[in-house]
């Protein structure tokens, strides 16, 4: 085992539009990318399928993140649906107003 100084760690995003964190977890397959070729001024790239953690669907078309409660949240850009599957609560806070649009199909 080596043991490093404190390693950044890729996220999604991080730019003016969003930012988005995702914790890392024990057992989390990661790949530590050197810099000027020192392990200890590295990069943490994240994000790698292992046996335990692979994606449940890969259509193209589908976007999908599955959370370690069994929430499901997935967006089909092809049929334009968005699917939540929530466990337990959905918390919505609004500033301004909500509208709401139903089709009765």
């Amino acid at each position: 085992d080596m043991v490093t100084d404190f390693l950044s760690v890729f996220q999604s995003l991080a730019n003016s539009y969003a930012v988005s964190f995702s914790p890392l977890r024990i057992g989390e397959q990661v790949l530590v990318i050197p810099v000027r070729g020192d392990l200890n001024s590295g990069v943490i790239l994240r994000g790698l399928y292992q046996e335990k953690h692979r994606a449940k669907n890969t259509d193209e078309n589908t976007f999908n993140i599955d959370f370690e409660d069994g929430t499901h949240l997935e967006y089909n850009s092809k049929s334009s649906t968005l699917k939540l599957d929530v466990v337990k609560n959905i918390n919505i806070t609004c500033v301004d107003k909500t509208t709401h649009n139903q089709n009765n199909t």
